[in-house]
């Protein structure tokens, strides 16, 4: 596992335990920190599965999205990703 991707790992983990620490006092901001803890999640399987170090930029949409599908996270998670 690359540095990277521990370090996305690592993000994700924190991102979800607010989420849960979220979810009974403010639930808007539970379902934010959320998506951000899935977001690091899929960036670090798909750096795993295509043995990178490259990170998007950004969040943007397309970037994202050419990172999952040449990792070929399924067409059906990438459309709800989006």
């Amino acid at each position: 596992m690359s540095p990277e991707s521990e370090k996305r790992r690592a993000r994700a983990g924190a991102d979800l335990a607010l989420a849960f620490f979220l979810a009974d006092r403010d639930p808007l901001w539970a379902v934010v920190a959320l998506f951000y803890g899935v977001h690091h999640l899929l960036i670090a399987l798909s750096l795993e599965r295509l043995g990178e170090a490259r990170v998007p930029r950004d969040y943007e949409e397309e970037e994202a999205d050419g990172l999952f599908k040449r990792a070929g996270l399924p067409r059906s998670l990438r459309k709800a990703y989006l």
